[in-house]
């Protein structure tokens, strides 16, 4: 449903992506549902949530598979990891959460700085996350219920509620 010409663009450049034709009125969520669910399908190893204003470091897709690989030797389970974002400022604007201490409140959340190692978060925002097939396969898929935001912030929770590790990547 874009009406900026990206789908041309997306099929000009990228003849082999599949682009996947919208309404207009699905929004985050309801992308990333239609999208998602196509992906399930494929049968790969991970899929990758990114959004389309993020702008990756070069490093960042190797950083995401050493930290998975440094996930599963610690926890023995695949699961997801988070790329956490910088605004134009450079201060952290998305990524993950973990609880805050001492809070009470079912969904207090405190959003976590990058450190020079990975930090297990229970849930995050979706918009660089890297997910392995085992994951996905006991997740399935995101949530239509929510229509533009939050349907990340449950998928991350339901992972925490199913055990599957979730791992914030360093730097």
């Amino acid at each position: 449903g874009s009406t900026d010409g990206t789908d041309e663009k997306l099929r000009q450049h990228f003849p082999e992506a599949t682009v996947l034709d919208g309404d207009g009125g699905l929004y985050w969520n309801g992308g990333m549902h239609l999208a998602f669910g196509k992906a399930l399908s494929s049968g790969a190893d991970f899929y990758l949530w990114l959004n389309d204003d993020t702008h990756l470091l070069p490093e960042a897709l190797g950083g995401m598979l050493e930290t998975c690989d440094a996930l599963v030797s610690e926890t023995g389970q695949q699961g997801l990891v988070v790329g956490s974002s910088r605004n134009a400022e450079g201060a952290t604007s998305d990524g993950g959460y973990r609880r805050k201490a001492g809070s009470a409140k079912v969904l207090d959340f405190q959003r976590l700085e990058p450190a020079s190692k990975p930090q297990p978060c229970v849930t995050f925002n979706g918009n660089c996350v890297l997910i392995s097939a085992e994951a996905a396969n006991r997740l399935g898929n995101i949530d239509p219920v929510f229509v533009h935001n939050m349907g990340d912030m449950d998928y991350g929770l339901r992972a925490t509620q199913l055990g599957i590790p979730i791992w914030v990547m360093p730097d």
